[in-house]
């Protein structure tokens, strides 16, 4: 996110002026900020009755600090009240030395909080340019130091993605320290902030900082693949893209990060400037395949399954013999890929045959190598959550259980329901001698209808869990299992329109019988839809 406005949006407080009592007063003139030390407000709004400031009053108290260790000048700094910085800064004696031999405006610039922040380090934090531009004028020389967090000023503003307070200290400041905590540099904050005009900025006027590690080993475009910002990872592609080569203290390169976390564009990207860079592997040994088995969704994960460009990377194994489609075989209920599109390893097995012969200490081996990967983080964020699923199907099986019970029960009630026709049948002979009577009531014919679908898709969704018990595990499909289940939903629906209008048909002498049954059996229709939504929001709320 650009910040291109030269204040914080923060909501400032209002400054109130406030009179001082005679005791304050006469501490003032005399020159004892002792008395101060138990004053609770803000020392900057203490006035007398002539409006004289307490700060011009007593100078010293500019360098009393409160318990925080801030200044009046880090807490102007803090709020960004230009005129009050520059008021500070100019009253204060040029040639009268204080401590140590710095001058006045020097020292104030210098004190720290209990931080070690100085002002220009909070001026930068909050975001205000102006702020900062007349601390830097008073000492553009000064080599400013790092706070207790290893953050320098340039970190702090291009961390809060403010190109034009970067762009300020990077022209004005004669010595301008590029580092940050942890090893990490300004244009690694830069792209935490996913900021494009910080970066842009940066690289231009700090060009050797594109392929500058922190700590672990990673690069501006390691922490761009592992964020998702796509366009922050074009341009320092664009920029410098041997940086894709670059491998962390893990061997892991912005390729391998980008896979883990499942960004297929910024994967696409990095391929598409450094197509070479596929070859590279961690210190488990995994290739991006392996990472995208367990992190992409299905439709992502089948281009570059298939892709002809990569079909020599599924045979690639890890330190314990696993290739992409092992990984992929023993963590997901997928066949969206048939075996035939893929090449297969030296024993000559398909995906189904791996899940078929895969053994319980491999999944076990499997699951807790996912475990350690999903442990991990980068610049403070983690690795996102993985598709895994354990093969134990036992809980679908009870399940499957449960739902042919159901669905026998609605085939059996429509299929009855098919010969025990509302209204009953001709009786007098002749053509239509055995028919329905109410055969051409507009009513009777959705009844038929609807209970034709509720029985066909009850036995449908039968068939499917009749084929799944006789199957071994490694063509029980979730796919399956989810179609079956929407069949038994589409059944039960179809049930509920033909109850309605079966004894819509029966009762239509009494219409208001008749439309009481019908608002009472359609309320079926509401409620699940309630209840479904319920469940969303449940969802989305607890992800």
């Amino acid at each position: 996110m650009d910040t291109s406005s030269s204040t914080s949006r923060e909501e400032q407080p209002v400054q109130v002026e406030t009179y001082m009592d005679n005791d304050l007063y006469k501490a003032a003139v005399d020159g004892n900020i002792k008395a101060f030390n138990d004053y609770q407000g803000r020392l900057d709004c203490l006035v007398s009755r002539n409006k004289n400031k307490l700060l011009n009053l007593c100078p010293s108290l500019k360098f009393k600090a409160n318990v925080k260790g801030e200044t009046p000048l880090h807490i102007e700094a803090k709020y960004g009240h230009l005129t009050i910085v520059r008021l500070l800064l100019q009253d204060v004696k040029a040639n009268e030395d204080l401590e140590n031999g710095i001058e006045p405006a020097k020292q104030m610039l210098i004190a720290t909080d209990d931080e070690e922040n100085m002002a220009l380090h909070i001026a930068a934090r909050y975001g205000h340019l102006e702020t900062a531009q007349e601390l830097i004028q008073k000492d553009p020389d000064f080599a400013y130091p790092a706070n207790k967090s290893g953050e320098y000023p340039l970190f702090i503003a291009a961390r809060r993605g403010n190109y034009l307070l970067v762009t300020e200290i990077l022209d004005n400041c004669s010595y301008v320290a590029l580092g940050g905590p942890d090893g990490a540099t300004a244009l690694h904050a830069a792209v935490m902030a996913n900021c494009k005009k910080t970066t842009k900025v940066i690289l231009v006027k700090t060009s050797n900082l594109a392929k500058e590690a922190d700590q672990n080993g990673r690069t501006p475009l390691h922490y761009a693949a592992h964020l998702g910002h796509h366009s922050i990872v074009k341009q320092l592609l664009k920029y410098d893209k041997s940086a894709a080569y670059i491998k962390d203290k893990e061997e892991m390169t912005p390729l391998l990060m980008a896979a883990r976390q499942g960004y297929a564009h910024i994967m696409k990207a990095i391929i598409n400037h450094c197509s070479d860079c596929c070859e590279l592997v961690d210190q488990r040994r995994w290739n991006f395949l392996h990472f995208a088995s367990v992190s992409l969704p299905f439709k992502p994960l089948s281009e570059f399954l298939t892709a002809q460009e990569f079909r020599h990377f599924i045979d690639d194994k890890d330190i314990n013999g696993n290739t992409p489609l092992h990984i992929l075989a023993n963590t997901r209920y997928y066949t969206g890929i048939k075996a035939e599109s893929f090449t297969h390893d030296k024993v000559g097995l398909g995906i189904m045959d791996l899940r078929w012969n895969a053994t319980s200490r491999r999944k076990d081996e499997i699951f807790k190598l996912l475990e350690d990967i999903c442990r991990e983080e980068v610049g403070g964020v983690p690795v996102r959550p993985m598709h895994k699923y354990k093969g134990d199907l036992s809980h679908m099986d009870k399940t499957r259980e449960n739902h042919s019970v159901v669905a026998a029960l609605i085939a059996t009630v429509t299929f009855a329901a098919a010969f025990t026709l509302p209204g009953g049948y001709q009786s007098e002979e002749g053509g239509d001698q055995g028919t329905a009577i109410l055969l051409r009531e507009a009513a009777f014919i959705v009844f038929m209808i609807t209970d034709a679908i509720a029985m066909v898709s009850s036995l449908s969704a039968l068939a499917i869990y009749f084929i799944w018990s006789s199957q071994p595990f490694a063509v029980k499909e979730l796919g399956s299992y989810i179609l079956a289940y929407r069949l038994i939903g589409i059944a039960m629906g179809a049930l509920v329109i033909a109850f309605v209008t079966g004894t819509y048909t029966v009762l239509r002498p009494s219409k208001g019988l008749a439309i009481a049954i019908c608002f009472i059996g359609l309320s079926f229709f509401p409620l699940v839809i309630k209840w479904i939504q319920d469940k969303i929001l449940v969802w989305i709320s607890l992800s």
